[in-house]
């Protein structure tokens, strides 16, 4: 379940006997090359989409704060509900239970500590929460991959369609940094920090549940090969400690386990798991140009989940991949696809699947300078057109 690393990143071990400012002088220096390309491709996305919405006269700094950004810094401001609330018999309302404490926390830490307000503290922690996951994506991929093909897929991380959400307030970049390193952890038998980001991530959003499986599973796996077992036992008692220790606790708040369900239930959401029945639904809708289906939004999302799918099977054909991340990252897609909730969302549920990207990024990866920029510039522009559509239907709809 975990191969040996591909002897390209056979370099990126520590030596054992290095002192602390060594270690940490390494890491700096592996580390310096992701993040920096990160950062200016990130950069290009975000100019790309200021120059879109500056021709729908729509400001950058106002659409970006839009979304979710309002529910995270009202949970982070005033706290949980301390009862159901519900807009008509049987029909509960919208209420900020639905969203889970990690970022809110995070949020409430660094306004606590500075004079920053809400909202820039949304801003901040995401863009902080972005450069770990590069870190890690590099970390990870380069481990079985190599390193170009790492530096590809981080590049492309930060440039695809769904990547301007990596700078606003939304908890999807800070459960890619935390899923990329605990999965890593995974890789290195280190079951015991693989169950603690996991705790942490299953703080994050209610997705982690995928993570929670694969690490849960690696885990059991390991007990029954005898490979580090009491390690092994710890990690697989602690890991969903954190998604279902949130349940668990909202639930006795509002003396109702159900209640995170329920608050899932309220009106402009209504997310529950229905295998699929409503993405096959809209699918074909959109296949057949049924009128029910208001047009460009609709098509353009379905387009980008058959993609992703389509990367998917790529991926699970990759012999080096190994089958943790196969495993974590088509139950992510499993649960995207089948969950129900607003349509246009499904686009920004897949960005923490990283892994969607490695076998586009292998092949980029050896291709040769003057083509990767071409590349490079070309999903920028179209990013950036995607990044400006969504962020103006976001101002006027619920996503």
């Amino acid at each position: 379940m975990h191969p040996a690393p591909a002897r390209t990143s056979e370099r990126l071990a520590v030596p054992e006997r290095r002192s602390g400012r060594t270690i940490r002088t390494v890491a700096a220096r592996r580390f310096t090359r992701p993040v920096a390309l990160y950062i200016a491709a990130h950069a290009a996305l975000v100019a790309a989409t200021w120059l879109f919405l500056a021709r729908a006269h729509v400001g950058l700094v106002k659409a970006l704060e839009a979304g979710d950004g309002g529910w995270y810094v009202a949970v982070a401001s005033l706290g949980y509900e301390h009862h159901l609330v519900y807009v008509a018999p049987g029909v509960p309302g919208q209420m900020r239970i639905a969203f889970f404490p990690l970022l809110p926390l995070l949020i409430r830490a660094v306004t606590d500590a500075t004079t920053l307000g809400g909202f820039t503290a949304g801003l901040l922690i995401t863009a902080v929460a972005s450069l770990f996951a590069a870190a890690g994506i590099y970390a990870l991929v380069a481990r079985y991959a190599g390193q170009a093909t790492a530096l590809a897929t981080v590049a492309l991380w930060a440039i695809m369609p769904t990547a301007i959400f990596q700078s606003m307030i939304y908890s999807e970049a800070l459960y890619a940094a935390l899923a990329a390193w605990a999965l890593y952890a995974l890789l290195q038998s280190r079951w015991i920090a693989a169950a603690a980001l996991t705790v942490v991530a299953g703080l994050s959003r209610p997705s982690a549940i995928a993570l929670v499986v694969v690490v849960c599973a690696a885990c059991l796996v390991a007990i029954v090969r005898n490979r580090g077992r009491w390690r092994a036992a710890v990690g697989l008692l602690v890991a969903p400690c954190g998604l279902a220790g949130y349940l668990l606790w909202i639930g006795i708040r509002l003396h109702n386990l159900d209640a995170w369900f329920i608050s899932q239930r309220a009106q402009g959401w209504q997310s529950s798991f229905d295998y699929g029945r409503q993405t096959l639904r809209v699918i074909s809708g959109v296949a057949a140009l049924h009128t029910a289906w208001p047009g460009t939004p609709y098509i353009f999302v379905a387009a980008f989940l058959l993609v992703c799918v389509g990367l998917a099977l790529t991926m699970a054909l990759d012999r080096r991949t190994p089958l943790t991340l196969k495993g974590w990252t088509w139950l992510g897609i499993l649960l995207t696809l089948g969950t129900t909730g607003p349509w246009i969302s499904k686009a920004r549920f897949m960005l923490p699947y990283f892994p969607l990207l490695v076998p586009v990024a292998a092949t980029l990866g050896q291709a040769n300078r003057r083509n990767q920029v071409i590349v490079a510039i070309v999903v920028v522009l179209l990013s950036g057109w995607w990044s400006a559509y969504f962020l103006s239907l976001i101002r006027v709809t619920a996503l």
